[in-house]
């Protein structure tokens, strides 16, 4: 329980499996102020309350000895601070303490349909306090005739067709009816039977308390949403018989999840800590079971609008290996063996392809964004996992010669048909403009070059693994073929793209082209030209994509994995690296761990879409699988834990800032049948790893630990656990390999 309970933001976002397109959506659920969470109920990109169908929250009011505690506004003017102990996917609670009254409220998703909360009200001062607890459903449709009503001390909100029951386990002491909760205090009714509204209308049920001197009271509020009247109140009443299994069945499923996963260990900032476990808890928020025609887990992309896409499950997947390995290897089996086509086309759970170019043909996403099939070969690198590659290695070859078959010129360069496919919808170097879905097949673009090169070297690999001599041949000779097609590009020291309407090489430097340094495709004598002014690099690739490339994750991701293979090479790198990995880190995990709501930001407590967000420009997308490349940075360029594609080993290049003195690591790293606590403690002179090596079981094999300057520091055999310390020197690179 030791990893789950803490001091976190009390906002964010509970998984809701229901809101499945095309079913009719059962909503997106998020807080939507203290001791409040709801239903944005629409499927579109961006959702917000102003957009959505139809809006249903509930939540929980508080009147202490005569103060009230309605809104956060109510808590900031008291200097009240609201927290959380317990935040998760699955469970957020949210408690304050005010006049020797403690209060926590555990709020959880029964079903698509019912919202339930847990309060504990506990007396720990000297004197009897009064306290009403004001429980609230409220429904907003627009332009809809909405009426408040009580039956059997349970409070009924209905209008435009939909149904809202508001109960709890203890009889409500009096119900009344207001149109917003804002406006309680103006329009509070005596009576809430039959009370009218437009367009948003809002039930109370209120319970009086006294607590004695060290007394602690306990009571659970529920509130359904139905299309049906009659309906509504027994789904209400369900849920809350339920409330105790389900639970702790929800409790139990993070518990597991929680003692096996890795995490940080020592000095970070909490907001760093929070925000780590944040990104973990957003990928675990993507991952869906089976639906309609996905017979596996899989994951949704984002909250808004699940469906399946090749990129995003692809990086997803890759970040949450560090976490969850097998439930990641199982997504991206399910992924290719549940595919209408072998181009995986991005679909929705019940087949229907969402991302259609102009002439009517279903695309999925390109070997180049999100670079999958290098996410894959570093997911192999530190598995080892053969069986698992054997099982994809069938759909990974269709779907590379599907490209090659579908995607090839005249002359046999790679193009894509249209910029959704590249993943750069309407960049700038494919024209600007448009919707997306225009042609672009007359653009040879580099990196689909250099992907299909890597993407045949990695299946080489594979091949030769499972004894496939021939398609190991095969996979070589492709690979040089495109090595050559990706030197051809080569013009006025970039990779160029190429426009056959013109003959002639554009003039972009995309983020994209950077592809052949961290595949390790590019000769050093190019990568020094490419690397040689950094921050003009970041200029130029800004304009090509037309974003800021360091807000955009899948184009930072691109950026970052060069910039880190330059730094092996170019220690002096190393400061840029560190300096673009802290920059977006701390900003993006501030705004999570904020405890305050604010208007046109996300909602913390979760990953973004994109972190420009964090800036006040939010419109309308949180809990993104990719946002959570902010812990992979961590992992990869500042802790400098990565693959080596070269020797199968694992590479530790620490890169910590500056002011980072102390302890820094991560605990629960699985390497190849071992699990590795790997731990800098650095001094401004000095930086000592310490490796912790736990066999899973005895292997019999050996691992060593190599550095660059220092030679072979560890040799050991993997037969039981053990600790080792070693003193490596500054920003040097140390190999661990299993042999």
């Amino acid at each position: 329980m030791s990893k789950l309970k803490g001091d976190y933001t009390p906002f964010g976002l509970l998984q809701n499996v229901d809101h499945c397109f095309p079913d009719k959506p059962s909503g997106v659920v998020k807080s939507f102020d203290v001791f409040r969470f709801g239903w944005l109920i629409a499927f579109k990109w961006f959702i917000s309350p102003e957009n959505a169908d139809c809006v249903v929250s509930m939540g929980i009011a508080f009147n202490i000895d005569g103060d009230l505690f309605t809104t956060q506004n109510d808590y900031l003017e008291k200097n009240v601070e609201v927290g959380s102990s317990y935040h998760t996917k699955n469970i957020i609670e949210n408690h304050f303490t005010y006049k020797d009254i403690e209060i926590s409220g555990v709020f959880i998703l029964i079903d698509g349909d019912s919202l339930a909360c847990s309060l504990t009200l506990r007396n720990i001062g000297n004197t009897a306090r009064n306290v009403e607890v004001m429980s609230h459903a409220t429904l907003c449709c627009r332009d809809t005739l909405l009426v408040v009503k009580e039956e059997s001390s349970k409070v009924l909100v209905e209008g435009g067709g939909r149904s809202v029951a508001l109960v709890c386990d203890k009889e409500f002491s009096k119900v009344m009816a207001s149109q917003s909760v804002e406006s309680f205090r103006k329009t509070l009714l005596k009576s809430c039977n039959g009370v009218q509204y437009f367009g948003e209308a809002t039930g109370w049920g209120i319970l009086s308390l006294k607590l004695a001197p060290g007394e602690e009271q306990r009571l659970t509020v529920v509130v359904a949403k139905d299309r049906y009247s009659r309906e509504v109140l027994r789904k209400a009443e369900n849920a809350l018989r339920k409330y105790g299994t389900v639970i702790e069945e929800k409790m139990r499923e993070d518990r597991a999840f929680w003692r096996k996963t890795a995490f940080l260990v020592g000095d970070w900032p909490l907001y760093w800590l929070n925000g780590f476990r944040y990104d973990i808890e957003t990928l675990r928020h993507m991952v869906y079971p089976p639906r309609g025609i996905i017979k596996n887990k899989w994951d949704i992309m984002h909250v808004n609008w699940p469906r399946v896409v090749l990129a995003e499950t692809s990086i997803d997947m890759l970040i949450y290996s560090y976490f969850d390995e097998n439930t990641a290897k199982e997504v991206l089996y399910g992924l290719f063996a549940n595919a209408k086509a072998p181009n995986v086309p991005c679909i929705h759970a019940d087949g229907t392809p969402n991302m259609i170019a102009y002439d009517g043909s279903a695309c999925g996403t390109s070997p180049a964004w999100c670079f999958p099939f290098y996410d894959y070969h570093l997911i192999y690198i530190r598995t080892g996992d053969l069986k698992w590659a054997k099982k994809l290695y069938p759909y990974w070859k269709k779907y590379l010669f599907w490209w090659i078959e579908n995607r090839s010129d005249e002359e046999g360069f790679l193009h894509y048909k249209c910029s959704w496919e590249s993943g750069e919808d309407m960049a700038f170097r494919f024209g600007g403009g448009g919707e997306g879905s225009e042609s672009i097949e007359y653009l040879r673009v580099s990196e689909l070059q250099a992907v299909m090169s890597h993407a045949a070297k990695f299946m080489a690999i594979v091949a030769k693994d499972l004894g496939l001599k021939e398609d190991e041949k095969t996979w070589i000779e492709l690979h040089e073929e495109y090595l050559n097609k990706l030197e051809w590009h080569w013009n006025r020291n970039w990779y160029r793209d190429f426009d056959t309407r013109f003959n002639t090489y554009t003039r972009f430097k995309d983020v994209l082209h950077l592809a052949p340094v961290f595949l390790e495709l590019a000769p050093q004598n190019k990568v020094k030209i490419m690397f040689d002014d950094v921050e003009a690099v970041i200029r130029e690739i800004c304009v090509s994509a037309g974003w800021d490339v360091l807000w955009w994750p899948p184009l930072t991701y691109s950026l970052l994995e060069a910039l880190a293979k330059v730094s092996e090479e170019d220690k002096s790198k190393l400061s840029y690296l560190r300096k673009i990995v802290f920059s977006i880190v701390d900003s993006a995990y501030k705004a999570a761990d904020t405890r305050v709501l604010r208007p046109r930001y996300p909602v913390p407590g979760t990953s973004y879409e994109h972190w420009g967000y964090v800036k006040g420009e939010f419109a309308g997308i949180e809990c993104y699988g990719w946002g959570a490349l902010t812990s992979l940075m961590i992992i990869r360029y500042l802790l400098g834990m990565r693959e080596d594609l070269s020797t199968k080993s694992l590479k530790l290049m620490p890169n910590l800032p500056e002011k980072f003195l102390g302890r820094y690591g991560i605990r629960g790293i699985n390497y190849r049948g071992v699990v590795l606590d790997i731990v800098y403690r650095k001094t401004k002179r000095k930086l000592n790893l310490k490796l912790r090596i736990k066999p899973k079981a005895p292997l019999g094999e050996k691992i060593v630990v190599e550095n660059e300057e220092a030679g072979v520091v560890l040799e050991k055999n993997l037969l039981k656990p053990f600790a080792e310390t070693v003193i490596v020197p500054n920003e040097t690179v140390t190999k661990i390999f299993i042999k």
